[in-house]
C-alpha cells in the first residue's frame, strides 16, 4: 500500500475509531455500583485505588516516549488499547483493593500510549497543506461528537442492563475495548523509510530531547507568574472534577437511587455538557477575566451546600433538589472548562513551546490528582458522605479563593501589563 492509500485509509478510519474507543463505553455510569455491590469494595478504597491512575500516568509518561519511538505509533496504539482491555478484564475477574489498583495501573499505561499516538496518527495522515489544521479539527471533532452521542446512548441503557445482570455492562465495555484493539490494528504507519541504525539513533535523540524539553518547560513555568498561576488553578480544578465523580455516585447510593437511574442521571449530565460545550465562546466573552471564577466557585459552593443540607437533616425533597442543582452545575461547567483551559494554555505561545508546556502540565496535574484522591479516600473512610461533602467543599472553596486572588495580578491582564518573562519565550527556543 503506497503512502497516499495509507493516508486515505487512516483518515476514513479515525472518526469511527474515536467514536468507539476514545474512552470506555458502558463503564463510568455503572462501575461504582459494580465495585461497591458486586465486588464489595468500599468507597474509600475506590478513591484510594483511583489515586494510582494519575500517579502512574505521570510515571509512565516519560517512559512511553521511548516505547513509541521504538515500536512505532501504530503498534503503540495497539498496545495502549490492549492495556486498557486488560485493565477492564482485571476489574471483571478480580476482587478487592489490590485488583483495582492493578487495573488502574494497566489503564494508566494504556491511556498514556493512546493519548500520545492518536493525535499523531491523525496529524501524520493529513498531507501538508494550508488547510491541514482545519482538516485535523474537522475529523477530530467529528469523532468526538460521535463518541458523545454513543456514550449518552450507552449511559442511558447501562443501568437497566445492570439490573438484568450485574456483569453485563462491564462485559459489553470489555467487548468495546477489544473492538478498539481491532480498529487500531487497521491503522497504517505513516513515516519515511529509515535504516535500523539511523532509527535507533533517532530514538535515543528523541528521548534526550524530550527530557531536555521537560526541563526547559519547568524552567519557564517557574519564571512565568502568568503560567504558574494558571497551572495552579487547573491542577485544583481538574482534581476537583475527577473526585466529584465518585462523590456523586456515593451520594446517589446514600439517597437510595435505583441502579437503573444512576445511568440515566449520567446520560442527562452528558447531554447538558454537550449543550454547554457549544457555549464556551459565549462564556469566555461574557465573563472575560472572571471566567475561571464562574467555572469553579458555583460548583464548589453547590458541593458545600449539599453537604450542609445533609447535615441539617433537611426535608428529603429539598436534599434531592439541592443535589440536582449540584449535578446540573457540574455537568454545565465540565465541558466548557476543558475547551477554555486549553484555549488559555494555547495563548502562551507558538507550536514550539506549547508541546513542552502541555507535557509539564500533564505531569503536575496528575501528581495533584494523586494527592487529592488520597486525601478524599482518607476523608470518606473516616466520616460519612454529609461530612465528606462539607469538609471537602470548605477546603476546595478556600483553595479556589486563594488561587483566584493570587491570579488577579498575574492572569487575564492586558498585554502591556505582563512582564517580559511572561510574554517572551527565549528560554525555550
Amino acid at each position: 500500500m503506497n503512502k497516499q492509500m495509507k493516508r486515505k485509509n487512516n483518515l476514513k478510519l479515525f472518526p469511527i475509531y474515536k467514536m468507539l474507543s476514545w474512552d470506555l463505553l458502558f463503564y463510568y455510569s455503572i462501575v461504582f455500583l459494580f465495585l461497591t455491590i458486586v465486588k464489595e469494595v468500599s468507597v474509600a478504597d475506590i478513591l484510594f485505588a483511583g489515586a494510582f491512575f494519575p500517579l502512574f500516568r505521570a510515571l509512565f509518561q516519560i517512559g512511553c516516549v521511548g516505547v513509541v519511538d521504538h515500536i512505532g505509533k501504530r503498534n503503540s496504539l495497539l498496545l495502549g488499547n490492549a492495556m486498557v482491555s486488560i485493565g477492564v478484564l482485571i476489574i471483571i475477574l478480580g476482587n478487592g483493593l489490590s485488583a483495582l489498583i492493578i487495573s488502574n495501573i494497566f489503564k494508566a499505561l494504556g491511556f498514556v500510549l493512546k493519548g500520545m499516538c492518536e493525535p499523531i496518527i491523525l496529524h501524520s495522515s493529513i498531507p501538508e497543506t494550508k488547510t491541514k489544521p482545519d482538516i485535523f479539527s474537522k475529523l477530530d471533532s467529528r469523532g468526538s461528537s460521535y463518541y458523545f452521542l454513543l456514550s449518552a446512548i450507552s449511559a442511558a441503557t447501562t443501568g437497566f442492563l445492570f439490573v438484568v445482570n450485574s456483569y453485563l455492562p462491564m462485559i459489553i465495555c470489555f467487548v468495546f475495548s477489544l473492538l478498539a484493539i481491532l480498529l487500531s490494528a487497521r491503522f497504517e504507519e505513516i513515516e519515511e523509510e529509515e535504516n535500523e541504525k539511523h532509527k535507533n539513533s533517532a530514538n535515543s535523540q528523541n528521548m534526550k530531547k524530550y527530557l531536555k524539553d521537560l526541563r526547559q518547560a519547568f524552567k519557564f513555568i517557574f519564571k512565568s507568574n502568568r503560567l504558574k498561576s494558571l497551572l495552579l488553578y487547573s491542577s485544583i480544578m481538574l482534581s476537583f472534577l475527577m473526585v466529584f465523580l465518585t462523590f456523586k455516585n456515593d451520594l446517589l447510593t446514600y439517597l437510595h437511587v435505583p441502579a437503573e437511574y444512576f445511568a440515566i442521571i449520567h446520560a442527562i449530565a452528558l447531554f447538558i455538557s454537550s449543550i454547554t460545550s457549544k457555549k464556551q465562546l459565549w462564556i469566555h466573552e461574557k465573563f472575560r477575566n472572571k471566567t475561571l471564577a464562574w467555572l469553579s466557585l458555583p460548583a464548589a459552593f453547590s458541593l458545600l451546600l449539599t453537604g450542609l443540607f445533609l447535615l441539617g437533616n433537611f426535608n428529603i425533597i429539598a436534599i434531592y433538589i439541592m443535589s440536582g442543582i449540584m449535578f446540573f452545575i457540574f455537568a454545565a461547567v465540565r465541558a466548557p472548562y476543558w475547551t477554555l483551559i486549553s484555549r488559555y494554555y494555547n495563548s502562551f505561545s507558538t507550536p514550539n513551546i506549547i508541546t513542552k508546556i502541555y507535557t509539564a502540565k500533564s505531569l503536575i496535574e496528575n501528581l495533584a490528582q494523586t494527592l487529592v484522591f488520597f486525601f478524599a479516600s482518607w476523608l470518606v473512610e473516616n466520616t460519612d458522605i454529609a461530612h465528606t461533602l462539607t469538609v471537602f467543599g470548605c477546603i476546595i472553596i478556600l483553595l479556589f479563593i486563594f488561587t483566584l486572588e493570587y491570579m488577579k495580578t498575574k492572569f487575564g491582564l492586558k498585554p502591556e501589563k505582563y512582564s517580559k518573562k511572561d510574554i517572551e519565550f527565549k528560554v525555550l527556543n
